[in-house]
């Protein structure tokens, strides 16, 4: 039907226009009726591929996506195809009811979808706002300025209960969650190495602990693909990379000098405080007579 020639048609009605004047068009049978979205339930919408049936187009639209040939990232639990590692994710929370990266194999503790959409992001770069200095992408203008206060090394958040102060609002959020768990909670939690004694506040911390001094539990250790080294843990990989890639985060908040590593910056930052750290004098060999 041509949609120019729609206006001309004789429009049928279900209810009668001077009993109730506020009615809707229906457009897909050109029905005027009272109300609208009970009228579309008696609308049926097929699909031609595999004939399954929903209450409106919207629905059968992201169902036809699954017949899409193009399609390339596969749930390996049913025949379904989808053309983003999100909408996999989404699909794979209703077989297993966790939500998993299709892309890394990470596996999301929260059940926001927003948490697993905001980790794939950062695998493909998906991002408005980027930070100029080291590149990671974030997914707001707030986020960004707070991110910058990293590079300059502004603390602008204190933590009410011991006062120690936090670059980003998110680091101080964590810090209150997991560090003072006695005071907010009522629950003291800690993780002590059974081998050396140390204490740790994240389980986390603590079996890359094991793992790395010790030995002990999953194998951690990561290879360097540019040199071939064996590097502790992941996180020790992400450091050893900016020896590669010149990359350099941290700047000093005085003279404005680029460092990798934040512990650089504070052993710099010496020069300008006049602090200076004595050498050691060595050890000085007592022969006895």
């Amino acid at each position: 039907m041509d949609e120019n020639t729609f206006s001309e048609i004789i429009i049928e009605t279900e209810e009668d226009p001077k009993k109730d004047p506020k009615l809707t068009l229906c457009t897909i049978c050109g029905k005027l009726v009272s109300n609208y979205s009970r009228h579309q339930k008696k609308h049926v919408f097929t699909c031609k591929e595999c004939f399954s049936t929903f209450r409106n187009d919207k629905l059968l639209q992201a169902h036809q996506e699954l017949h899409d040939r193009e399609n390339r990232f596969d749930c390996d639990l049913c025949p379904f195809k989808f053309k983003s590692a999100v909408k996999l994710a989404y699909h794979r929370y209703k077989h297993t009811k966790v939500y998993m990266c299709p892309i890394c194999g990470f596996v999301g503790k929260s059940k926001a979808a927003g948490s697993i959409k905001l980790h794939i992001w950062r695998h493909e770069g998906n991002f408005q706002f980027r930070c100029e200095k080291c590149g990671k992408g974030f997914l707001n203008a707030t986020k960004l300025e707070d991110h910058l206060n990293v590079h300059k090394g502004e603390k602008k958040y204190e933590c009410h209960i011991c006062n120690k102060k936090f670059t980003v609002r998110n680091y101080l959020t964590l810090h209150i969650k997991h560090l003072h768990k006695k005071e907010v909670y009522g629950i003291e939690e800690s993780y002590q190495c059974e081998i050396c004694g140390k204490n740790f506040s994240f389980e986390k911390s603590f079996r890359r602990h094991m793992s790395t001094i010790h030995k002990i539990g999953k194998d951690l250790t990561k290879e360097c693909k540019i040199c071939n080294r064996t590097i502790a843990n992941a996180h020790n990989l992400k450091k050893h990379m900016k020896t590669h890639t010149g990359e350099k985060n941290y700047e000093c908040a005085t003279c404005g000098k680029m460092f990798a590593q934040k512990k650089y910056v504070q052993k710099h930052q010496r020069v300008h405080s006049g602090i200076k750290r004595e050498k050691p004098k060595g050890i000085k060999l007592v022969v006895q007579k």
